[in-house]
């Protein structure tokens, strides 16, 4: 098929690792597809895109970098826990499609939005339904809420007023990843959120 070119716009999956172990750096398998256009320039040198002219769309690649040479090249600032000498960064690469114009990209960038929020939200109502859990209410944006104790309606947040939070964030696995609840993972202090302006 037809190869990507410089002033084409492409959409892809990547997959950085590292290691004997093949340790995860970063990975768009399963989530939304990265997009950009395509660099045949001196930046493009030792990363993904330098050979994204030899690919076609439905093409996929595997790229192994040596840390050694990002070194040497001033890539990488020096080497680390991650980047270790000797070692090589390794890319899995899946070339989608190639777009020419921008706002096909970003019309298809939509579609991968709405697919992702469909997906997140079967997820969530899956959880819902497999825990067991009655009375969630459904917000006008789409977030689940389910009210556990009831506090004093006369005090209820509003906008212009300042809440005081506690939070704990977790997976559906049950992992924390985040909380002010205790201080596993920083600060145990409340934080202060104004209400209605959209900011936390």
């Amino acid at each position: 098929g037809e190869k990507a070119k410089a002033g084409d716009f492409v959409k892809f999956n990547l997959k950085y690792t590292i290691g004997d172990k093949d340790t995860v750096l970063q990975s768009t398998f399963g989530k939304i597809p990265e997009y950009s256009a395509v660099d045949t320039g001196k930046d493009s040198e030792f990363s993904f895109m330098e050979i994204i002219p030899k690919l076609s769309a439905g093409d996929s690649a595997e790229i192994m970098i040596s840390v050694d040479s990002l070194k040497n090249r001033n890539i990488i600032a020096d080497y680390d826990l991650i980047f270790t000498k000797g070692s090589n960064l390794k890319c899995r690469l899946r070339l989608m499609q190639i777009f020419k114009l921008e706002s096909d990209v970003d019309a298809d960038y939509r579609k991968e939005l709405e697919r992702e929020k469909s997906t997140e939200i079967k997820d969530i109502e899956i959880y819902i339904n497999g825990k067991g859990i009655k009375a969630v209410q459904k917000t006008k944006n789409g977030a689940y809420v389910l009210v556990e104790n009831p506090g004093d309606i006369t005090l209820k947040a509003d906008s212009g007023k300042v809440a005081t939070i506690k939070y704990k964030g977790y997976f559906f696995d049950g992992t924390v990843f985040d909380t002010n609840m205790d201080s596993s993972t920083g600060s145990a202090e409340p934080i202060e959120v104004p209400v209605g302006n959209g900011k936390v």
